[in-house]
C-alpha cells in the first residue's frame, strides 16, 4: 500500500478511536453521575434482579414465611448466589491440580452479572489501551527527538530486547547489548549464576528467565 493511502488509513482508524474515547469523558445524560465512564462504574455497582431488587425498587409480596423487605432480600439472594459446584470459581481435580469452574466459569456463582461483567471489561480493556497510548508516545517522542539531532535512530536507543522497554540512548540511558541498564544489569548477574559454554543458547535461556520474574512481579503488583 503507497505510503500516502497508508497515513490516510491509520488518520481515518486513529480519528475513530479518539471519538470512541472521548465519547467517555462525555457528560452522562443522568443527572449527578458525572461522565459516561463514571455512570458505567456506578451501573456495575448497582444490584441486578437476582439481587433482590426488582423494576421499581421494591420486592414481590411474599407469603409461606418471606419476606417483602428489599433489604433482606438482597442480603438472601446474594447468600444463594454461590457456585455449589465450586470454592469461588476454582475446583479440585483428582490429581490435586486446581482448575476453572466450568459451571459457573470461574465467576462462583449461579447466576451471571453481565452489566458488571461488561463494565469490568471495559476497565481491563482501557488499561490495556492506555498503557500501549503511553508507550506509542514515548517512542514518537524519541523518534522525533533523534531526527532532528542525529538524523537517524542510534544504535544506543531503541527497545529493550528483553522488557521492551524505551531506551533514549542519552546519557547513561542507553543499550547495551539490545538491553536496558536493569536488564543489563540482570543479564551479568544471570552469566555468573547459570554458566554455559553456549553464549547464544545462554542468552535466549536469560532473556526466557528474566521476562518470566517481570511477569510475576508486575503480577503481583497488580
Amino acid at each position: 500500500m503507497p505510503k500516502g493511502k497508508q497515513a490516510a488509513k491509520l488518520e481515518k482508524e486513529i480519528t475513530g478511536a479518539v471519538m470512541a474515547l472521548e465519547s467517555l469523558l462525555s457528560a452522562s445524560k443522568f443527572k449527578g453521575r458525572g461522565t459516561v465512564i463514571a455512570d458505567l462504574l456506578y451501573r456495575a455497582e448497582m444490584p441486578s434482579i437476582i439481587d433482590g431488587y426488582p423494576k421499581g425498587g421494591e420486592s414481590d409480596k411474599t407469603s409461606g414465611g418471606g419476606t417483602n423487605d428489599p433489604t433482606l432480600n438482597a442480603v438472601m439472594n446474594r447468600a444463594l448466589d454461590v457456585c455449589i459446584r465450586c470454592d469461588g470459581g476454582k475446583v479440585k481435580l483428582k490429581n490435586g491440580s486446581i482448575a476453572t469452574c466450568r459451571v459457573c466459569d470461574g465467576s462462583g456463582r449461579r447466576w451471571a452479572d453481565p452489566i458488571a461483567d461488561a463494565v469490568d471489561q471495559i476497565m481491563q480493556d482501557l488499561q490495556t489501551v492506555l498503557k500501549m497510548v503511553r508507550l506509542i508516545d514515548t517512542k514518537k517522542n524519541m523518534i522525533l527527538r533523534s531526527s532532528k539531532t542525529l538524523g537517524r535512530e542510534s544504535s544506543l536507543q531503541g527497545s529493550c530486547d528483553v522488557c521492551s522497554a524505551v531506551v533514549s540512548g542519552v546519557g547513561a540511558d542507553r543499550l547495551r547489548r539490545g538491553l536496558d541498564s536493569k536488564c543489563y544489569l540482570s543479564w551479568n548477574s544471570y552469566k555468573t549464576k547459570h554458566p554455559n559454554p553456549d553464549p547464544g543458547l545462554q542468552y535466549l535461556q536469560f532473556k526466557q528467565w528474566r521476562r518470566n520474574n517481570l511477569t510475576k512481579a508486575s503480577t503481583a503488583d497488580s
